[in-house]
């Protein structure tokens, strides 16, 4: 089952396990939920650029053309669940002030970003790919919108820095590595672009090495349960996944490896890149999952 196929079932199975009363789901497992949300709001910026870029050069064309439908679904859905709620999760609507402002901006770059994204996946649903005008267009927008989901994020958390035992920080780092790994995944893929146009291959190189470095840092952290100024070590099962998903990762990075000599990867190992990667995700969403429902 494709991820966010199983993202959504986990929903619906949340859903259906809630009591009857939605007064029952108390404040901390709202700011969880909320705080997951927003989390993966920032991952889908990334991978549907990064969708994008794999469908521009036909690499894994039908697997990539659902990844993008489902993230452009999935990214729609959970904006609205945080600006007016969602009723049937028993979710009420964020009212804090500067994370309202953070959903209105990325409600504004959403619909531009959105149309491009749209463009880009029914062209290579007819077999029209290779358009790197509309990727660049894309790839400008993604920032942006990837700062405005950050800041709805950062919100969040400043709202709920002063409690314990919510695993706030824990889950806005575990998230972030989803975002992390799956930012490597797309400037690999935007460094090919990079690399055939002749371009300059410098800025994609240095965003990669500060994202791996992130990653590896928070990954230790969130291992170690050095998160913030206490020591908090992962439960069990979250400690299992880590692993797991620090395993997974390796793989990741030994495909990675050309680029640390400044090199564009060729569009087999992307198709590589692409396949391992969706072995790594499932394993970074685990981790969320424990650590949002413990």
């Amino acid at each position: 089952m494709p991820l966010f196929r199983r993202v959504i079932a986990c929903l619906c199975a949340l859903v259906l396990a809630l009591p009857a009363c939605a007064q029952t789901r108390s404040a901390n497992e709202i700011d969880k939920l909320r705080m997951d949300i927003a989390a993966r709001q920032r991952l889908l910026s990334q991978r549907m650029t990064a969708a994008a870029c794999f469908l521009t050069f036909d690499i894994d064309r039908e697997r990539q053309l659902r990844i993008l439908t489902d993230s452009l679904d999935l990214f729609r859905v959970s904006l609205d669940q945080l600006e007016s709620g969602a009723p049937a999760m028993a979710l009420p609507p964020v009212t804090t002030l500067t994370a309202r402002i953070a959903l209105h901006e990325s409600r504004i770059i959403w619909g531009p970003y959105r149309n491009l994204a749209t463009q880009i996946r029914d062209q290579a649903a007819t077999g029209i790919g290779g358009n790197i005008a509309l990727l660049d267009q894309l790839a400008r927008l993604e920032p942006i919108l990837l700062n405005s989901t950050q800041s709805v994020v950062s919100a969040l958390s400043k709202v709920h820095q002063t409690q314990s035992g919510t695993r706030i920080a824990e889950i806005d780092l575990a998230g972030r590595q989803g975002m992390l790994s799956q930012a490597i995944v797309k400037e690999s893929c935007l460094l090919t672009v990079a690399n055939i146009r002749k371009g300059s291959l410098v800025s994609h190189l240095n965003q990669m090495r500060a994202q791996t470095e992130m990653f590896e840092h928070t990954g230790y952290a969130l291992r170690t349960g050095e998160v913030g100024e206490t020591h908090n070590p992962p439960p069990r099962d979250t400690f299992e996944a880590l692993v797991q998903a620090h395993y997974a990762w390796s793989d990741l990075i030994y495909l990675l490896d050309p680029t640390h000599n400044e090199t564009a990867l060729p569009e087999l190992t992307l198709f590589d890149v692409a396949l391992v990667y969706e072995d790594l995700l499932p394993r970074l969403e685990e981790v969320v999952w424990t650590y949002v429902n413990g």
